[in-house]
């Protein structure tokens, strides 16, 4: 598609996002934000505007591209990722817009990420959370409060390596959101992640959904190589697993002449 150029002229190109699906079907890893960040980014630097990572505005603006193009809807956290790469910590302010902080893996802690072969759709869960939350706002408040406690313990736990209790706070995010879940009405933890939930605690890991659950990745943490090693093993007789690693790369554009 199109996108508009400052001179209002189209700019068009092509772009291969094909590695963030597998048979046709989305592995929930943010690849609308990740094609969104790419796409801006290459129109930035190829319209002269600056590479984008050096624009303190630019993450602003292709969370509200992204949101947009979404209907409204998203917190801009994929499109953060995808803009810095790393680890990081994303918080939303009503006046300032994203805040984006580094943030790290505590040292030890590694992961496996499986596909449980079944797309979600986020969209589908932030309606029904957004019509049970006009029903009992305050149960939607105690929720919100909830997990955004867990997600500040677990960022104090990580940045100080503490790599117990920043297993035991993703196990208790787990735990918040089977039961977010219950209460929107929605299957966050479906039969394929609470299978994977069991089997990563049999091999002594901490296993959550990634993203909104309902489907797509979820990823189990832990200290011990052989314990993931297995657990990876074991989940590829059932689903896929995904080798995946941190990438500390974000957006990086680079204009070849041809």
């Amino acid at each position: 598609d199109a996108y508009p150029a400052s001179n209002g002229a189209g700019w068009r190109g092509v772009l291969d996002s094909s590695g963030l699906h597998r048979e046709g079907r989305k592995l929930g890893l943010g690849s609308s934000a990740a094609a969104l960040t790419a796409w801006c980014g290459a129109w930035l630097a190829c319209m002269g505007q600056g590479i984008a990572a050096a624009r303190p505005d630019a993450l602003q603006g292709f969370i509200e591209t992204h949101k947009a193009w979404q209907g409204g809807t998203g917190s801009g956290l994929d499109v953060a990722a995808s803009f810095h790469g790393g680890v990081i910590r994303f918080q939303l302010d009503e006046e300032t817009g994203a805040q984006v902080d580094r943030a790290k893996m505590p040292d030890g802690v590694g992961f496996v990420s499986v596909f449980v072969r079944t797309s979600a759709s986020t969209q589908k869960h932030l309606k029904q959370f957004r019509a049970r939350a006009a029903e009992s706002p305050a149960s939607a408040a105690f929720w919100m409060d909830s997990l955004n406690r867990l997600a500040e313990t677990g960022i104090g736990r990580a940045m100080a390596d503490d790599a117990d209790g920043f297993l035991d706070t993703i196990r208790d995010y787990a735990g918040g959101l089977q039961a977010l879940g219950e209460w929107m009405g929605a299957a966050i933890f479906t039969p394929e992640h609470l299978q994977m939930l069991e089997l990563a605690e049999r091999f002594g890991l901490a296993y959550k959904v990634s993203g909104a659950g309902g489907g797509d990745l979820g990823l189990a943490f832990g200290v011990d190589p052989e314990a993931l090693a297995g657990f990876r093993k074991a989940a590829d007789e059932r689903y896929d697993t995904i080798n995946l690693a941190v990438d500390p790369l974000g957006l990086d554009v680079e204009i070849v002449d041809r």
